[in-house]
């Protein structure tokens, strides 16, 4: 459950970041990826990779049943576009046209 917080709350400030962006945002090589997940501490490593894996799969590949796995059915949302709660985030990506 904390993984899931965590995850929610670093992908909405990376979300919130980008919106806001004074330069482009320039992606990273896979090598510059892999090593960002990298840590010596286990519990680190296990939560960047699974805000990494929501990323990709959830937000950036438009699967939006993933959202199952990442999110919480209590999640806050915090985009007032959108409703709160799991099912709210799933309709707003499912009427919201992908951007990947």
């Amino acid at each position: 459950m904390k993984s899931k917080l965590l995850a929610t709350a670093i992908a909405s400030l990376a979300v919130a970041t980008f919106a806001r962006a004074a330069e482009p945002v320039v992606a990273a090589s896979p090598e510059a990826q892999r090593a960002m997940l990298a840590s010596s501490d286990p519990q680190l490593a296990a939560n960047k990779k699974l805000v990494w894996d929501m990323w990709r799969t959830f937000l950036q590949g438009g699967d939006i049943n993933a959202a199952d796995k990442y999110l919480a059915p209590e999640y806050h949302q915090h985009n007032p576009n959108a409703d709160t709660g799991l099912e709210g985030v799933k309709a707003y990506f499912r009427r919201t046209p992908s951007t990947a």
